[in-house]
Parts: C-alpha cells; structure tokens; sequence
C-alpha cells in the first residue's frame, strides 16, 4: 500500500506543478506559478522522505494534500467554478483518501 501512496504523491505533484504552469501561461499568474512549484517541491520532499521513513513521509504528504484541499475549496467556494479550485479540491480529496488509507495499514 505505500507503493501505491507513493505513486499517488508522485503524480499530485507533477499535476500541481502542471497546474501552476498552465495558470501561469493562461492567465500570466506569478502566483500561481510559485504556489505549483513550492507545493510540487514539497510533495517531492515527502515522496522522497517515504523511502527513509515511511510513515513520516506519508504523513507529510498527507499533510499536504489537506492543506491543498482547504486551499482547493477556499478557491472553489469564492469562484463557484470547477477550474482550478475544484480540480485541486478534487484531486487533494483522492491523494488524501490513498495516502491516509496506506499510513491507516502500516
């Protein structure tokens, strides 16, 4: 099960950080560029942390998705459209739902 929380990690950040570049190309957003880069760095720190302690590394990128999905739902809520605050929302849901689900299993 880490084996697949891990994969999951992997690929929430290379769609953050894509996010964070398409906002940037799209609507010329510094703001969005920074927050998909720092987010996707710090998502790789915890898909690196999981191959020396797991459950630490699991827990951060848990911590992560959650922060990701408050900010996902802020920006939904505000926007009330599904780009790009709910694609976020939605995606943090199911990192968090797999990461939570592999440390639950430790």
């Amino acid at each position: 099960m880490v084996e697949f929380a891990r994969i999951v990690i992997i690929i929430f950040s290379n769609l953050v950080l894509a996010g964070g570049i398409i906002g940037f190309v799209r609507a010329k957003s510094r703001p969005s560029l920074i927050a998909g880069v720092v987010s996707s760095l710090l998502l790789d720190l915890s898909f690196g942390l999981t191959f020396h302690d797991p459950k630490l590394g699991l827990i951060v990128g848990d911590a992560l998705a959650f922060l990701l999905f408050l900010f996902g739902t802020i920006r939904f809520r505000k926007s009330r459209k599904f780009m790009p605050g709910g694609l976020l929302q939605m995606l943090s849901a199911l990192t968090l739902i797999a990461v939570t689900l592999a440390l639950v299993k430790m």
